[in-house]
């Protein structure tokens, strides 16, 4: 507010000293009232002035706040997935005989090595559907990639 009102005290100044180079000739009853009136400026002004800057931050927080509630919900939505995903991984392991061991005790290894003969299953089961398909439309087989042929070679190691 102090800012505001030493800008518009300025302002009032240049005006003032404007008005008076213009037009020499006003008695003193009229630079009264250019006082009384530039004062009363000063004061509208400085209403005017602190109102738009509280509307400007007002809809700034608001904004923000907005902003923030849109994140909470993204990630709580993240959260609840990654919960949903973790039950249902849970719930395969224990329909399939497997026992989850929890977070930090297990074999890390053989977690490895389980996920490398699925995906070598996986690999097997695509290359059979891949070799049907083409056998019925005769299309001649594409290169696998280096991925699924790096994928073979650690399956066999």
């Amino acid at each position: 507010n102090t800012a505001i009102f030493f800008v518009m005290l300025w302002l009032f100044y240049v005006a003032l000293a404007s008005w008076k180079v213009q037009t020499p000739d006003a008695d003193e009853g009229m630079q009264v009232v250019a006082t009384i009136v530039g004062v009363m400026g000063i004061g509208v002004g400085m209403v005017v002035i602190a109102g738009i800057i509280h509307c400007i931050s007002g809809m700034r927080s608001a904004q923000q706040a907005a902003a923030k509630d849109h994140i909470e919900a993204a990630l709580w939505e993240h959260q609840t997935r990654l919960d949903n995903v973790q039950q249902a991984a849970l719930k395969a392991a224990a329909t399939n005989g497997i026992k989850a061991s929890p977070r930090g005790k297990g074999s890390l290894s053989k977690a490895v090595s389980e996920l490398r003969a699925h995906l070598n299953g996986l690999d097997q089961v695509c290359s059979s559907l891949e070799a049907a398909v083409a056998a019925q439309q005769k299309v001649p087989l594409v290169d696998p990639g280096p991925n699924r042929r790096n994928l073979k070679a650690k399956a066999t190691e």
